[in-house]
């Protein structure tokens, strides 16, 4: 399991703005069911995104206990760099807040008809201090002062100093990688957006809120810019920094650099969908949450795990492992007998890990009011 499960099971904004339905109503958001079983039982939402992708895409055993974050003596190995890397600089509230402002800045511009946004480069002394500037007193930056491209420059920047790509690449480049190969036509397409849905769906919140804001950004360049031939040319720009491992892994891929920002280009193309659950599991979950109890706070008594602010014991958790795959599978109606066998193989892959269950600890209220996200015309 990762070692870091707050990264991943840390309350959505979602599931923290918005109340639980009142009266019987539906809630406004989707997937609020969804954001709710991350929120109070990570495991099980992620043996039910999981379980759903592996129907999709066939991974390998070893690929698969990448996918849920088992690390292999291999993955433990010190990283060789070919470069040594500077500082990584943490995913946090001053960051997303810093990176919603460039991305405000940026969208101002494009609208201005600034031609090659993403394409070329900043001054390096102005970018340098716009950079140095949000990073030590943002309150004082006046972005007026700066071009676009510092602005464009230092994202580019942030987003090869976070601790990890954005898109994860220790855990779902494999996944990637895959989609990537599939072609481009109809018979396709639902594949290749739910497989999309669900990698994003994996992803820390914080993680896919900046992805969020971003692809919006890059959406709305290209729509206005005349710069760009499609939106593969445009992920050229900007995919290494989001897909591809920093360390010398990057290598295993060169031959596949094509086919990858033509995914990227896809996501692009469709940020307005990508972030969205897929219907047919944000209608298994909410009947999940509605037949347990019609109300998600008795129906958390009827789950295996109390809460995720609760440690468990060792012994415990390894009990309940099983217990949880099986009522979940069922729960969520799964009757693919090759999905059920590779969740229990994956469920008994994962118990030598169970002695690490002190990561349990009560997930941080965190405020993600810090990173702006627009849609295409917003001002």
């Amino acid at each position: 399991m990762p070692k870091n499960l707050d990264l991943f099971s840390m309350p959505p904004p979602e599931a923290m703005s918005i109340s639980p339905p009142m009266n019987g109503e539906e809630p406004a958001d989707p997937d609020y069911w969804i954001h709710l079983l991350r929120q109070k039982n990570y495991d099980r939402f992620e043996t039910v995104v999981v379980s759903h992708l592996t129907k999709l895409i066939d991974f390998p055993d070893d690929q698969l206990s990448r996918l849920v974050g088992e690390e292999s003596q291999e993955s433990n190995k010190k990283t060789t760099y070919a470069i040594p890397p500077e500082a990584p600089i943490p995913l946090n509230e001053d960051l997303k807040r810093n990176m919603g402002r460039l991305f405000q800045h940026v969208k101002q511009k494009v609208d201005q008809d600034v031609d090659g946004v993403f394409r070329h480069s900043g001054s390096v002394a102005r970018s340098t201090e716009l950079f140095n500037q949000l990073q030590n007193s943002p309150s004082t930056v006046d972005l007026n002062r700066f071009k676009v491209h510092d602005s464009v420059t230092v994202i580019k920047k942030y987003l090869k100093r976070i601790p990890e790509p954005l898109l994860m690449p220790s855990r779902y480049i494999v996944a990637h990688t895959e989609i990537a190969k599939w072609p481009y036509n109809p018979s396709t397409e639902e594949k290749r957006m739910e497989s999309i849905q669900l990698l994003l769906l994996l992803l820390p919140h914080h993680y896919r809120e900046i992805m969020r804001g971003l692809f919006q950004l890059l959406q709305y360049t290209y729509q206005k810019s005349t710069s760009w031939k499609n939106a593969g040319d445009l992920a050229k720009a900007i995919a290494p920094s989001l897909i591809l491992p920093r360390d010398d892994g990057a290598q295993h891929y060169a031959g596949l650099a094509e086919a990858l920002n033509d995914h990227v280009g896809y996501m692009i193309l469709h940020t307005n969908r990508i972030f969205s659950s897929p219907k047919h599991i944000q209608q298994k979950v909410r009947v999940y949450w509605q037949e347990a109890d019609s109300s998600p706070t008795r129906g958390l008594e009827k789950l295996a795990a109390p809460s995720s602010a609760v440690k468990r014991s060792s012994s415990s958790a390894k009990r309940e492992s099983a217990t949880m795959t099986q009522q979940s599978l069922n729960a969520l109606h799964f009757d693919d007998a090759n999905v059920q066998k590779k969740m229990r193989k994956r469920e008994k892959a994962l118990s030598k890990y169970t002695d690490n269950d002190a990561r349990r600890e009560k997930l941080p209220n965190t405020n993600f009011s810090g990173l702006r996200c627009f849609s295409p015309g917003a001002s």
